[in-house]
């Protein structure tokens, strides 16, 4: 798991950083238009890539998230199988103590960010709260 999350941390960071970045970019987009100026072609344009950039970010940081859940569940199952073992012999499986001892990997970006289901709401809290701001020093 450790070589999993070297392995994908720097790239994941990037990917969420980019569809981030398009979705501020996006933002400050749309600030600069006038109404006359919003064109079927802008607005669907920019429906897509707000949504693809979403639904990026929404699919990498649940799957994401899963990682730790899913070795939570493992780790249970391991340690009702070793209390079986327990109660019908006397002799401890050191392989098995290994498997329940080692910590629960989280996926991050680079460090940065742990992959956790709140981390959706922050980075589109944060969409909304900047895009408030923005809208507010343009009037």
């Amino acid at each position: 798991m450790e070589l999993l999350q070297r392995t994908f941390s720097k790239p994941i960071f990037l990917l969420v950083s980019m569809h981030v970045i398009h979705m501020f970019t996006l933002l400050a987009y749309f600030l600069t238009f006038t109404k006359d100026q919003f064109t079927g072609v802008v607005l669907g344009d920019s429906v897509v890539i707000m949504s693809t950039s979403s639904l990026s970010i929404c699919a990498v940081v649940l799957f994401a998230a899963r990682i730790p859940e899913s070795m939570q569940e493992v780790k249970q199952r391991h340690q009702r199988f070793l209390e079986n073992i327990v109660l019908k012999s006397s002799q401890r499986d050191e392989v098995i103590q290994l498997v329940i001892d080692r910590e629960v990997v989280v996926m991050s970006a680079g460090g940065f960010v742990q992959f956790q289901k709140s981390f959706i709401l922050s980075v589109f809290g944060a969409l909304l709260t900047y895009g408030l701001l923005i809208l507010q020093l343009n009037r």
